[in-house]
């Protein structure tokens, strides 16, 4: 139950049985939804840089801000909730203000940040109150040189040389650690943060990009970045952008190429297997039609074998029988030969019938 919140997100004085405030993730996860917003330091400043989405084509240009200058020396980028990143802005300003009058100095950038995670941080504590949903990237010039400062939505506060947050952070985190920061000049850092927006942005609908920086070339005020070096940095970002999709489509039509190659190589291989499988088959039936062939013809022998004993057999056994009938012959041949020579003609079957009788009656009056 604790892994999804329920029961322990109703307030963020709440601890979940495994140590987490819901309310808090769920504040970071409105900035994580958001539009990407980077930060980077150089050798002679800090460049800031927002992705704005562009919810309607009725929309000015330039509305609905995502930098702020805090003081000169110092100013935000928020990712998140627009209205809950105007009032840490406003709570920036008050803290700046408040700093100067009672020191006298404009206030360290250090100072500034801590303060404002101080203050997003009782946000965290009290159940009467939500987490602020934007996270704020500061930048300040101070007497110690450039510095950038990330506020979550926590209260945590961090001081990095580049980082992202927003929905295309990891990819522009991977881009960030592949630039040389200490060597590169705030207007390098310019066309490097507008390549990577325009590279992390994955969606159809447009955006408007709003850059920002504070370094010796803004005379150490932050401020947003002229429009010709942002249109510039734009358009750089845009050709690189085209290019990279070139490069990809060139690398796309070479896998495709090495994928035919390895097509028609496979389908070579299969035909020659199947021409070899072929060609063992009809070897095969080739030899069993031989073993086929002699075995009709072994049968075939055996067959007129098994015939010619059958009539020699025919052959005997009629011999057999003439030469068993022909004694019987001779006798009947005597017989009749006698029968002529006694001039005793044979009676016919009715007086022959007479004569039995006759001789039977003869006989039973003898013996009465």
């Amino acid at each position: 139950m604790s892994g999804i919140g329920s029961g322990y997100d109703l307030s963020t004085s709440t601890f979940s049985p495994d140590g987490r405030v819901f309310q808090t993730d769920y504040a970071q996860k409105a900035v994580d939804n958001s539009g990407t917003v980077i930060g980077i330091r150089c050798k002679d400043g800090v460049v800031l840089g927002a992705e704005k989405q562009l919810i309607s084509k009725m929309l000015e240009s330039n509305s609905n801000r995502r930098t702020f200058p805090v003081d000169r020396h110092a100013g935000v980028a928020c990712a998140g909730l627009a209205a809950d990143g105007r009032a840490i802005v406003s709570r920036a300003m008050a803290e700046a203000n408040n700093y100067k009058s009672f020191y006298g100095d404009p206030i360290p950038g250090h100072v500034l940040a801590e303060r404002l995670a101080t203050y997003t941080h009782l946000f965290n504590m009290y159940w009467s109150v939500r987490p602020f949903g934007v996270s704020t990237l500061l930048a300040s010039y101070g007497k110690e040189g450039p510095h950038l400062y990330l506020v979550e939505p926590s209260g945590t506060m961090h001081r990095y040389f580049g980082t992202a947050v927003g929905k295309g952070r990891q990819g522009a985190k991977n881009e960030i650690e592949k630039l040389k920061l200490e060597e590169m000049s705030c207007r390098e850092g310019i066309t490097a943060v507008a390549k990577i927006l325009h590279q992390v942005h994955d969606e159809e609908k447009g955006f408007e990009m709003e850059l920002a920086w504070i370094c010796e070339d803004s005379g150490r005020q932050f401020q947003r970045v002229p429009q010709q070096l942002a249109e510039e940095a734009e358009a750089a970002a845009k050709a690189a952008r085209l290019e990279n999709q070139e490069q990809a489509l060139g690398k796309l039509d070479t896998s495709l190429a090495e994928l035919r190659q390895e097509l028609a190589a496979a389908a070579a291989e299969l035909r020659q297997e199947l021409a070899e499988q072929r060609k063992e088959l009809r070897q095969e039936l080739a030899e069993q039609s031989k073993e086929l062939a002699e075995q009709r013809k072994e049968l075939c022998q055996e067959l007129a074998e098994q015939r010619k004993e059958l009539l020699a057999a025919v052959a005997a056994s009629e011999a057999r029988v003439a030469a068993a009938q022909k004694p019987l012959v001779d006798l009947v041949t005597a017989a009749m030969s006698a029968l002529a020579d006694s001039n005793i003609q044979p009676l016919p079957h009715a007086a022959r019938q007479e004569q039995e009788e006759a001789e039977a009656e003869a006989c039973s009056g003898s013996d009465s």
